[in-house]
């Protein structure tokens, strides 16, 4: 879920110093990917967690979408990959980094169409939450429910019932930034006041990883199952997407990543 309110800030402090001083802290690796006339995707581990696109303002260069991604890093090597999408004679730049005053881990420049790919072998790392969830081989019609479920909970603003399906996430940011839930609600609240919420996807597709440990939902077109304007807040953009990555765990579906 992209947030404009307290969740956003806990992917900040996973990178901040107070993360670094513990002895297993989400590795601090940010993908910048930098494009122009060009879209695509970013994986880790195969698992789509960033997409990119859209035109730059005039005369404005390239967009740059700089992505933090410990939070899905894992114990072993984990492959960042970069899927693009461009027009003929159109370059798009993949750039990782650790740190702003380290060497690039990677670089390389796509042209037109194509994939830029990296393998980062970790250690003494954090064990997600999908690590102990349980699996799940049966088909996805209990997942889907769930989904609708929360797209009805924004619809109504539920906002206790959204907050609690986010606990998953919370235990796993807990021994990074502390409990990230507190004072969500009131910020979502907030945020979900005056909100517009898009129709529920007639066609939603679901990506297993993990063992059949993690999920991922997308609706048409890949974007996120829930989408919510707030016209108040940013005119003509999402302010809130919600619902793609689920875990299962003694019995009951819930989110895992916003």
């Amino acid at each position: 879920m992209k947030l404009a309110f307290a969740l956003v800030s806990c992917l900040v402090l996973l990178l901040s110093s107070a993360a670094a001083a513990l002895a297993q802290s989400p590795a601090n690796i940010t993908v910048n990917i930098i494009h122009d006339q060009s879209s695509g995707l970013l994986r880790v581990n195969g698992v789509p967690i960033h997409r990119f696109g859209g035109k730059p303002p005039a005369d404005s260069g390239p967009l740059t979408d700089a992505v933090g991604i410990g939070q899905w890093l894992v114990e072993g090597e984990n492959v960042i990959a970069v899927e693009v999408k461009g027009v003929s004679g159109s370059s798009t730049r993949v750039v990782i980094v650790r740190g702003m005053d380290e060497p690039n881990l990677f670089e390389e420049k796509v042209a037109g169409s194509g994939k830029a790919q990296y393998k980062l072998a970790l250690k003494d790392v954090p064990r997600w939450g999908w690590f102990t969830a349980d699996p799940w081989t049966g088909d996805d019609k209990p997942l889907l429910a769930a989904v609708a479920a929360l797209h009805a909970d924004y619809a109504k603003s539920d906002v206790k019932a959204i907050i609690a399906l986010y606990q998953p996430f919370g235990d796993d940011m807990k021994p990074y930034a502390g409990s990230v839930l507190d004072g969500a609600a009131e910020g979502l609240a907030s945020t979900l006041k005056g909100a517009t919420v898009a129709p529920f996807p007639t066609k939603l597709k679901v990506e297993r990883f993990y063992g059949n440990r993690l999920f991922v939902v997308e609706g048409p077109d890949a974007a996120p199952p829930i989408v919510v304007t707030n016209e108040s807040v940013i005119q003509g953009q999402p302010v809130l997407q919600s619902g793609q990555f689920w875990i299962r765990k003694q019995g009951k579906w819930g989110i895992i990543r916003p």
